[in-house]
């Protein structure tokens, strides 16, 4: 893998960065293709221009159907998937 591969992406939302490191990255790409394709478009965007508050609320909904649907336990306390994606979810919302 070359050095692009590694770098982090960033999201910027109002003039504030908020990092996204590869895995979170990687995760978010899964969450959407799996419960949200039509949202993909938002990705290419996510790393140029920004996103609204609307968009991010649309990813941060992929990211918890993911977590629904893979991310509990048969207790329904959070798994280490779970515990990833719930990061993911903060990290989307914390900018």
């Amino acid at each position: 893998m070359g050095e692009e591969s590694f770098r982090l992406e960033i999201l910027i939302h109002r003039g504030v960065i908020m990092k996204l490191n590869l895995a979170q990255r990687t995760l978010l790409r899964e969450c959407i293709e799996a419960h949200a394709p039509h949202l993909e478009m938002l990705l290419g965007r996510a790393f140029g221009e920004g996103l609204t508050d609307h968009e991010r609320e649309h990813l941060r909904e992929a990211v918890a159907a993911e977590l629904t649907t893979t991310g509990l336990d048969s207790n329904d306390a959070l798994n280490s998937r779970g515990a990833v994606l719930d990061d993911l979810i903060g990290a989307l919302a914390n900018v």
